[in-house]
This record gives C-alpha cells, sequence and structure tokens, in this order.
C-alpha cells in the first residue's frame, strides 16, 4: 500500500478543507521572471482518477491525482484547470527560482510541536542545488502535494506549501509558479 490508510485520511481531509477556503483571484500579467514551469503535458486527468482539490480561484483549478488503488491505478500528477480556456495540463517539472526546501521533523521538534510523528522521512534540502525539480516531489515512494497554495498578487505568483501543517519551519518546502504561465492558452506560451 503507498499510502498508509492515517496519512490518506489526513491528506482528503486537509486537501478538502482548502477546497473550501476563498482565496483571492489572481490575474495575469506580462511579468518578465524566468519561467517557473519548466514542463508541463495538454491533458486532464484520466476518467476514474480520484482528484484531490488543492486551490481555486477564478483563473484556475489545482488539483492533485495520487497512485490510485486497488481499483483502480492512477497516473499521479498535479493538474492545472485553466477556466478560460476549459483545458488541462498536467505539471511535470517546476523551476525552484525563490524556492525553499525543508525536511521531516526531528523527535524533538514534533514533540514540541505537540504533533504525532511522520510516518516516512524526508529530505528536499539537497534539492535547493538544482534549478528545476520533477513534479510532484517524492520521497521514499511518497508523493508530496502542496497542502496550501496562496496567490500573491503582488508578486504575480502561486504560492506552493508543502507539510506546512506541520507548523515548523524547517520542515516546510515551498514552490513558486508564475501566475500567467498557468493561465495562458498554449500558443501564448
Amino acid at each position: 500500500m503507498l499510502f498508509e490508510e492515517e496519512n490518506m485520511k489526513w491528506l482528503n481531509a486537509m486537501l478538502t478543507a482548502l477546497l473550501f477556503l476563498s482565496a483571492l483571484p489572481c490575474s495575469a500579467s506580462d511579468g518578465t521572471n524566468s519561467p517557473s514551469v519548466l514542463a508541463y503535458t495538454s491533458m486532464p486527468p484520466a476518467q476514474g482518477d480520484k482528484q484531490w482539490p488543492i486551490y481555486e480561484d477564478d483563473a484556475v483549478k489545482m488539483v492533485a491525482v495520487g497512485y490510485g488503488d486497488a481499483t483502480h491505478q492512477s497516473k499521479p500528477g498535479f493538474f492545472v484547470f485553466r477556466k478560460k480556456t476549459a483545458d488541462w495540463i498536467r505539471i511535470d517539472r517546476v523551476s525552484t527560482r525563490g524556492a525553499t526546501f525543508g525536511r521531516s521533523p526531528t523527535m524533538a521538534e514534533v514533540k514540541a510541536a505537540g504533533k504525532t510523528p511522520a510516518s516516512i522521512g524526508w529530505d528536499f534540502r539537497n534539492l535547493a542545488d538544482k534549478s528545476a525539480v520533477d513534479f510532484p516531489l517524492s520521497a521514499a515512494g511518497f508523493l508530496f502535494f502542496p497542502d496550501n497554495v496562496e496567490c500573491n498578487t503582488k508578486e504575480n505568483e502561486y504560492v506552493l506549501h508543502f507539510n506546512s501543517g506541520w507548523e515548523i519551519k524547517e520542515v516546510e518546502t515551498i514552490l513558486r509558479l508564475q501566475v500567467d504561465e498557468l493561465t495562458k492558452t498554449d500558443h501564448e506560451q
């Protein structure tokens, strides 16, 4: 089993809660930043894939698809539905520009935070030396999807937070995706 039942319940609850959070709608701009989405595929999640909502605003809807279960195997990925063009993309590789990378919490940090120990360990800090990373992140056979996304309208970017529920700074990973890259049509890219 790739996801432990307890982790799956927590992930499902977190992602369901995120669907109901209100978010500022972001609008595209003509920013001159280097690309943040380095590889994507124009495709929707496969029919029958379990989609976990991650984030939604007036421009996009972001969902995660895991490996599936015994009754339906899925090709995992992070999918973005672009509302303007009513099409899907699967993000495969992203820039590490402006990113911070975390690691699993120590037992002392877990105790101090009053949390239950993690069932697996991870350390994404070595990714800081890379210019790009495969997406979603993975460690020890587990996929890591954002547990919180916010729209930074000042920087025209979506800020993707991973493992932020631990509320331990050293544990959290943050990636940044430019709004205009997710909202442009393929012929505008």
